[in-house]
């Protein structure tokens, strides 16, 4: 497991590096392809607390293209139903909706992963929890955004 870990390390490492060039050289596609070969490759290792710390490493780069972000987002959200558990899942929720929190490129998705995390707590029987995580959204998006979820 341990030799996987490095593999996966050195992986990330060589790819982070492609995605700080693609980055500095203002090359969109080249960075959104970087971003989500990261995220595939965490997701295929079965990584998820590596996932999960690679997603906010990226978001905070400095410099960060808004279309890899939502790229990244977009991604990532594809791998919550297919997480081992629902801890897992909601962590991934989590770290998605800070990640999108307060930017307005990715405030739909934002919007659809509050959703997710307020159905999980309703099927939980956290009601309360639930219905403060809606009104949440709804005070923070415009209606036609809502309509559209």
């Amino acid at each position: 497991m341990e030799g996987d870990g490095t593999n996966l390390d050195a992986a990330i490492e060589s790819l982070l590096n492609v995605e700080k060039q693609m980055r500095l050289a203002g090359d969109v596609a080249g960075t959104r392809k970087a971003v989500i070969d990261i995220v595939e490759l965490c997701y295929k290792a079965g990584a998820w607390k590596t996932l999960n710390d690679q997603i906010v490493l990226l978001s905070k780069r400095r410099g960060q293209l808004k279309q890899a972000i939502t790229a990244m987002v977009q991604k990532a959200m594809e791998y919550i139903d297919l997480t081992p558990g629902i801890d897992t899942s909601i962590e991934l929720i989590k770290t998605l909706s800070s990640v999108s929190a307060g930017k307005i490129y990715v405030e739909i998705e934002r919007a659809r992963l509050i959703k997710r995390l307020a159905k999980i707590k309703e099927e939980q029987g956290q009601i309360y929890e639930a219905a403060d995580l809606m009104q949440e959204v709804a005070v923070s998006l415009p209606r036609t955004i809502i309509e559209d979820m």
